[in-house]
């Protein structure tokens, strides 16, 4: 049902050949996800296939590297040509050779005999590291070129991939060589379908990807995913201790009962969030509604892996690591909304610093420091569980406070101006209560006065049916209609005539 509301709302709008670039869009995001998630460093790096002592230095090389990369590409002088869009067509080439050389880097690890020889384990890491680092950028620059019109089309695709990288995830559990699809094939495919996304982008729009006219968000807007930002990165932060329990320290990836009972929770909680968005016509609902939802499955896991151990554990430990990797995707999500009307190079450098550098850093929590501090205490990880619950639930419990408090500071005076203006305010009425007010006197449908409001703001008729999620043709019908029923024939004369409209109901 989420996958049939995905493609109603997102491919029947669009043209053939954005469908096809959006289609293959989903398809190499879902290989990118398992890279960001670790599950192809711990693969790859599992103590099994080369050593223990390599394994873990190799997932700290791995770390240490990727940081070094990410922090050192956002501060450079020349960010500028580095994330220039659209990306040279020599760097586009450079991503895709070292994507196709970390899979066959992969390859022959997997191959080799056990314990692997460091040359090879050393090469794969900072071939790894490199692409975890490029990734982002290339994958994030597409998106937002081409949905810079249409925030809820970029977070539906981006949720939508989500979802099938946890079903590309279930191949881990079919025999060999399926099995290796994932962490051996993940960097190549995912750098393929992006730079054959690229070409069909610049082919599509007779230069390169399409870039559309910059519009500055609003300080509200950007103030509000700010603030929001923060709250979610302390939950991601956070619930990054509870994973390191659950890990027990290691990063080593293998197929289990307790892995697919985590991607089967996130399929369903990703395609509850593909339908939330896709139903909801408020950007503000859905950010605040996803951070409501994730909080609950968080601490709905804590509950029943703390005081269930025995019948739920394996559930509630599947919500703790869902919660925590939805909250990752939410992560993005913000950066990004909050970058989609900026320049290249800052787009890149947020994307770098503000997700790439903390998930590097969840990282390095929950494999490094809870193992060092478990360690230095001599308890074992099951002895933590009650002391766990009682710290997240007041760390979480304590931001949520502040962060409702703040939303309750922030609209109270809104509340009162609107009070105000119902009262006799000479506030001039927005375009929504101009469609209104225009609505009631010549009898326009529902969508035809969403269509007046989006007009009297300025947008095109393209614009408005990205907006709204319809063709071009439904948008130009439902224009020949407003302007029969109100007897004008330029948008010019409509607009007077909302104005004089506004002018009478005002006086």
């Amino acid at each position: 049902g989420a996958v049939a509301v995905w493609n109603s709302a997102i491919l029947v709008s669009m043209e053939k050949g954005e469908r096809n670039i959006f289609i293959v869009a989903v398809f190499g995001m879902a290989f990118w996800w398992p890279m960001l998630r670790n599950s192809v460093v711990g693969f790859l790096l599992s103590p099994d296939r080369v050593g223990e002592a390599w394994g873990h230095c190799g997932v700290c090389l791995f770390l240490v590297l990727a940081a070094i990369a990410a922090i050192g590409m956002a501060l450079s002088p020349g960010r500028e040509r580095l994330f220039s869009v659209p990306l040279p067509l020599a760097a586009a080439v450079g991503l895709l050779v070292a994507c196709v050389l970390a899979s066959v880097l992969g390859l022959l690890l997997v191959e080799s005999p056990v314990p692997a020889r460091g040359a090879l384990v050393i090469a794969n890491v900072v071939v790894l590291a490199a692409v975890y680092v490029a990734l982002p950028i290339a994958w994030g620059a597409l998106l937002l070129e081409m949905t810079a019109s249409s925030p809820k089309r970029l977070l539906l695709v981006m949720s939508a991939s989500y979802a099938v990288s946890f079903l590309v995830g279930y191949l881990s559990y079919a025999p060999a060589p399926w099995n290796l699809i994932r962490p051996v094939g993940a960097p190549l495919i995912s750098g393929a379908a992006w730079f054959c996304c690229r070409m069909m982008a610049a082919k599509r729009a007779g230069c390169c990807i399409a870039s559309s006219p910059a519009v500055p968000p609003s300080r509200e807007g950007a103030s509000s995913i700010r603030s929001l930002y923060v709250l979610v990165l302390v939950i991601f932060l956070v619930s990054s201790v509870a994973t390191g329990f659950i890990n027990s320290g290691t990063a080593s990836y293998a197929p289990s009962m307790n892995t697919l009972v985590r991607d089967t929770l996130n399929v369903i909680v990703t395609l509850a969030i593909i339908a939330l968005i896709a139903a909801s016509k408020s950007l503000e609902r859905v950010k605040f509604t996803l951070v409501v939802v994730l909080i609950v499955l968080l601490f709905s896991g804590i509950f029943l892996a703390t005081l269930f151990q025995q019948s739920w554990f394996t559930v509630g430990i599947g919500l703790m690591q869902t919660s925590k990797s939805c909250v990752s995707l939410l992560l993005l999500m913000l950066v990004l909304l909050e970058n989609s009307r900026s320049d290249a190079s800052m787009t890149a450098r947020s994307l770098l610093l503000k997700f790439v550098v903390p998930t590097l850093a969840s990282t390095f929590i929950s494999y490094l420091v809870v193992p060092l501090i478990a360690e230095g205490l001599g308890l074992a990880y099951s002895d933590f569980w009650g002391v766990l619950s009682l710290l997240l639930g007041f760390a979480l419990g304590v931001f949520l406070f502040v962060f409702l408090s703040s939303l309750v500071i922030r609209y109270l005076p809104g509340a009162t101006s609107s009070s105000e203006t119902s009262l006799g305010s000479e506030a001039p009425a927005g375009p929504d209560a101009t469609a209104g007010a225009m609505r009631e006197v010549y009898g326009l449908t529902e969508k035809e006065a969403e269509v007046l409001a989006l007009l009297l703001e300025g947008n095109t008729y393209k614009k408005i049916a990205a907006l709204m999620y319809v063709s071009d043709s439904t948008v130009q019908s439902h224009a020949k209609s407003i302007y029969r029923k109100v007897d004008v024939h330029t948008k010019q004369e409509l607009v007077d005539r909302a104005m004089e409209l506004r002018g009478r109901r005002t006086l």
